[in-house]
Parts: structure tokens; C-alpha cells; sequence
């Protein structure tokens, strides 16, 4: 999935709250003050997990999820998910369909998967993977990394990074190798991948101080 953002580990989650589990059918779910588990399951649900450091699976499905405040773990599902994570360091995996996701106040996670995504990272020093598709994303306040893996960017597809600021924010591109070249077109704000315009940066005013090279762990990275 992605070097940064890791897989989340539903069986180990140990909250101290409630356990809710769902049906195939819509679910609408109001978590409590603690660490609740709710397993949503299939069709488009209605999900207000409450306080607590909460882990939500919402399954397939188009669904409107609050994480509410907490260190919250949401996996959206295939959908077109509406995702607050509110208030805490969250962690983000939306799945495939056409998600938009708002972090919220922490440093967030936040893998929007496949589609044609909106991420809005919120106040916080946040991670943002788009996965594959047309994505717009916005760091927000906050020193952020736009994380994209190489087999992701595609010229089929455009990624909008609305306001990555040179010299704070980074764009890290993983899986490069040496024989793969990559270029900044200040005229048309584009990162050029092997000749193809797959990252769109908008009112970059600094442009002439970007520093693009490997990091040691061999992948891209502009700053």
C-alpha cells in the first residue's frame, strides 16, 4: 500500500469501549466516550463514533462516518465515503470510490486509495496517499508530506496538490529508480514524471528553491 501509511490491524485493537457490529443492510451507530469497535459491514452506513481512540470498519458502501475526537483508526470501504476524523492523530484508509476525507485537528494518516479523491488534511502535520486517480489535496496548516507511489502515477491521471508550500511541506514519491526522471515545469506548475505531467502544484510562488533528490531510504523527495 504505501511505505508511510501502513495497513490497520483490526484483530488487535484492544479499546475499552463498546463492541458494535452490524448488518448487510444500512446501520446507523452512536459510539460511546471510550475506545469503541464498530463493524459496520455492508451497504451505506451512518456512523458517529463518539470520544475515544476508536477503530471503525465501515465496509462496502456509500458511507458518512464521524470519528469524533481520539486517536481514531477508520477503513472506509469500497464507496464513495464521507470521512470526518475530527480532533486527534488519525488513521485514514477510505478504499476505492470517489471519498472525500477531512482530518481534522493532529497529525493524521490518510490513504484515500483508488478514485477520484478529495483529502482535506486539517491542522496538523499530516500524511496524504491518494492512491490512484484524480485527486485534490490539501495539507492545511501544518508541515505535510504528499506521499505518492510510482505505479500510482499514471498520465491518465492528474494529482492536484493545492497548497504545498517549498521548503515546509514534502512530496516523497516511492518506488523510483535511477532510470526514471522527474522535473518540476514552473510554468505550468506540473511534476513531470518520465515526460508526463502527473502532479499539479498550485501558486507555487517559490518555485527556484525546490530541492528534489533520493532520501536514504531510496525514494523521492521534494521540498
Amino acid at each position: 500500500m504505501s511505505s508511510v501509511i501502513d495497513s490497520i490491524n483490526v484483530s488487535e485493537f484492544d479499546g475499552d469501549g463498546l463492541r458494535m457490529i452490524g448488518t448487510d443492510g444500512f446501520n446507523a451507530f452512536n459510539g460511546s466516550n471510550l475506545g469503541d469497535l464498530i463493524d459496520a459491514r455492508g451497504a451505506g452506513d451512518l456512523i458517529d463514533a463518539g470520544k475515544g481512540d476508536d477503530l471503525i470498519d465501515a465496509g462496502m458502501g456509500d458511507d458518512l462516518i464521524d470519528a469524533g475526537m481520539g486517536d481514531d483508526s477508520v477503513l472506509g470501504g469500497g464507496g464513495k465515503d464521507l470521512i470526518f476524523g475530527e480532533k486527534g492523530a488519525d488513521i485514514i484508509v477510505s478504499g476505492e470510490g470517489n471519498d472525500v476525507i477531512f482530518g481534522g485537528n493532529g497529525a493524521d494518516l490518510i490513504f484515500s486509495g483508488d478514485g477520484d479523491d478529495t483529502v482535506f488534511g486539517g491542522k496538523g502535520n499530516d500524511t496524504i496517499n491518494g492512491g490512484e486517480g484524480n485527486d485534490v489535496l490539501f495539507g492545511d496548516a501544518g508541515m505535510d508530506v504528499f506521499e505518492f507511489a510510482i505505479e500510482d502515477l499514471d498520465a491518465r491521471f492528474i494529482n492536484l496538490v493545492g497548497d504545498f508550500e517549498v521548503g515546509e511541506d514534502k512530496i516523497v514519491i516511492t518506488g523510483m529508480s535511477d532510470s526514471n526522471d522527474v522535473t518540476f515545469d514552473a510554468n505550468n506548475g506540473f511534476i513531470m514524471l518520465d515526460g508526463d505531467a502527473v502532479i499539479s502544484l498550485k501558486d507555487v510562488s517559490n518555485s527556484t528553491e525546490m530541492n528534489m533528490e533520493f532520501n536514504e531510504s531510496g525514494d523521492f523527495e521534494i521540498m
